[in-house]
């Protein structure tokens, strides 16, 4: 994120010290001043999957969860949303970064990854989002290893191909 002080980056990247999604928002609105938003869509209610989309000017992260109530997936998935923004993946013995006005850039997010959101919109947007957002479950987010993300990518085009649509 161009637009963040290595300061407001690091503070960012700050070990999360609970496994709550109310530390996720409370963070947000800190860094942010209430300038970013949260969207929460709901995939399936009998087996509670939902989808937090977290959005920062022009980054927009997603993350899935599923529970057994609809909170719980919810939580979870603003959890993950946030994990793949970056919250929370710093290193806790990490030394303080002293405020500069150079923004510290939040890598990009790998393009396999993109190619994956790119087909996981496009089923939503035809009426398999319940079924990709399965498929997510079964990889676990986009897959702990590049085979895996390839795996993936290749079950949602096969999704696509099955219901008559091209990827």
């Amino acid at each position: 994120m161009d637009f963040l002080t290595p300061e407001q980056f690091q503070n960012l990247r700050a070990p999360l010290t609970r496994d709550d999604s109310n530390e996720v928002l409370e963070r947000l609105n800190t860094l942010f001043e209430h300038d970013w938003s949260l969207e929460l869509d709901v995939f399936d209610v009998e087996h509670p999957t939902v989808r937090a989309r977290i959005r920062i000017r022009h980054i927009t992260r997603d993350g899935l969860g599923q529970a057994d109530t609809l909170r719980a997936a919810e939580k979870q998935a603003v959890l993950n949303a946030a994990r793949v923004l970056g919250m929370g993946t710093g290193n806790p013995d990490e030394a303080p970064v002293v405020a500069s006005s150079e923004p510290a850039p939040l890598p990009e997010k790998p393009k396999a990854h993109q190619h994956i959101d790119e087909l996981m919109q496009k089923c939503g947007e035809l009426g398999l989002g319940k079924e990709a957002a399965k498929l997510m479950l079964e990889f676990k987010g986009y897959g702990a290893t590049l085979d895996d993300s390839r795996k993936f990518y290749v079950a949602l085009r096969e999704l696509l191909k099955k219901n008559g649509h091209h990827a």
